[in-house]
Parts: C-alpha cells; sequence; structure tokens
C-alpha cells in the first residue's frame, strides 16, 4: 500500500496504469490439465490395486482349488483302498468256502469210496467161506470161533448155538474137539451142550452162559462189525495214505527244483 504522500510523489502516468491479469481462458486450461492429470494418476492407482486384488483372489482361489483336487485325490485314494481291500476280502471268503466246498466233497468221495472198499472185502469174505463151506478148512475156522467165544465168557457150562448155514457142521466129534481145546488153553474143564433152538441167521456162532445170563456173538455179521473199524483204518492206511503222500510229494516237487 502506498501511503497519500507517495502517491503524490508518482507521475500521473504511473498512476494512471493498472497492474497486468492473466486471461481467464489460459487459467482454465492450466487448472482443467492439472486435473487430468489428477483424475489419471488416480485411476492408474485403482488400477493397480485393482489388478492386485485381482491377483490375491486369484492367487487364494488357486490355493483353495489346489487343496480341493489334493482333498478329492485323498479321498479318492481312501475309497479306492477300502474297495480293495472289500474286494480281497470278498475274494478271500468266496475262496474259503469253494475250499471248503471242495475239502467236503472230497471227505464224502474218500467215505464212498472207503465203505466200498470195505464192503467189497466183506464180499469177497463171504464168498471165500460159502466156497470153503463143507470143507475141513471151514470146519478148522468154526471150531476156532466156537472156542474164542467159550473163552471169552469164561463160564464152567456153556450153550453153544451155531449159525442156521453151519448148525450140520456142529457134529459130537466137532463138539468134543472143541472142549479139548478149551481145556488145554484155559486149564478148567467146560460143559458144553448144543442149543436146540437159539440158532442165529447165517454162518458163526453164538455161545451163551449156563444160566442164559450172558452172551458171546461170534458170528460172521457179528464179527465183520466188531472188525469194521479195524478195516477203515486199514483201507485208509493201505490205500488212501499213499496216494495223499504222492499228492503232496507232487506238491513239494517243483518247490524244491525251484530252491
Amino acid at each position: 500500500m502506498l501511503d497519500p504522500e507517495q502517491k503524490s510523489q508518482m507521475p500521473e502516468k504511473a498512476r494512471s496504469e493498472k497492474p497486468e491479469t492473466v486471461p481467464p481462458a489460459q487459467g482454465q486450461e492450466e487448472a482443467l490439465g492439472e486435473m487430468h492429470s489428477s483424475v489419471l494418476a488416480f485411476c492408474h492407482q485403482i488400477a493397480r490395486d485393482a489388478q492386485e486384488e485381482i491377483e490375491k483372489i486369484a492367487g487364494r482361489a488357486e490355493l483353495s482349488a489346489k487343496r480341493k483336487l489334493e482333498d478329492a485325490q485323498k479321498e479318492a485314494e481312501s475309497v479306492a483302498l477300502k474297495i480293495k481291500q472289500a474286494a480281497e476280502a470278498q475274494a478271500k471268503r468266496i475262496q474259503a468256502r469253494v475250499t471248503s466246498g471242495i475239502s467236503l466233497e472230497m471227505k464224502k468221495m474218500l467215505l464212498r469210496a472207503q465203505a466200498d472198499i470195505i464192503e467189497e472185502v466183506f464180499a469177497t469174505v463171504r464168498d471165500r467161506l460159502e466156497t470153503l463151506r463143507g470143507t475141513t478148512e471151514y470146519v478148522c475156522f468154526l471150531r476156532q470161533l466156537t472156542v474164542q467165544a467159550i473163552l471169552v465168557l469164561e463160564e464152567e457150562e456153556c450153550l453153544v448155538a451155531p449159525g442156521t448155514e453151519d448148525r450140520d457142521l456142529c457134529t459130537a466129534q466137532l463138539m468134543s474137539e472143541i472142549s479139548q481145546l478149551v481145556q488145554g488153553t484155559s486149564g478148567k474143564e467146560v460143559k458144553l451142550s448144543l442149543s436146540p433152538d437159539l440158532s442165529p441167521k447165517g454162518s458163526g456162532v453164538r455161545v451163551y452162559s449156563g444160566a442164559g445170563t450172558a452172551l458171546f456173538d461170534n458170528t460172521l455179521d457179528a464179527r465183520m462189525e466188531r472188525l469194521e473199524d479195524e478195516l477203515k483204518a486199514v483201507v485208509a492206511r493201505q490205500v488212501f495214505a499213499p496216494e495223499r503222500t504222492s499228492q503232496s510229494g507232487q506238491a513239494q516237487t517243483p518247490q524244491t527244483e525251484g530252491r
């Protein structure tokens, strides 16, 4: 500010001149330019922020997808393992049932074969005895059966009942021979008599105590029945055991060769 005195000392021309001013149009253009630059910078910043956010979201999405994929793969492997284990267990159960069925069927076959062999042996014995009936050899067999029965009973008096097919062979001479054999074996004299009406059906002999309170059945059928278990063991040992041993040896041969 100029005081009045200074104003009075200024030339007239100087006092009359006005200060220079910037044209309005030029100022607006500069302001608009600065605003435009600010907007562009703001937009670039927003774009950079948005890109960073997008990259973060994409990274999280990729990580989440990877984890889900790993979880799905683990679950698939677990399911596959369970299916495999269930299939193996089922296969083992089926194999066990098949093996058990085969083993059971083999046992049935062996039992049938064993029964057939025993029956064949019995039939052979019967045929052989039938062929020998009436011969000296058969009479000796009948005498031996009778002596054995008397010795088992250990009675002082016995009643001899030969089978219907052998009754005619029990003569007085045969009864005397039986008495002598019993006395020679046991050292005791046993009174023997021939039963008139107790003869069993078939071959062999039954011997009763004198009082009829004891009985020893030495008929052919009774002897076959008593020998059946022993004969089964013999058949199993002599017929089936070698076959099983042979099969076992054949099964072990490849292992031996492999060693």
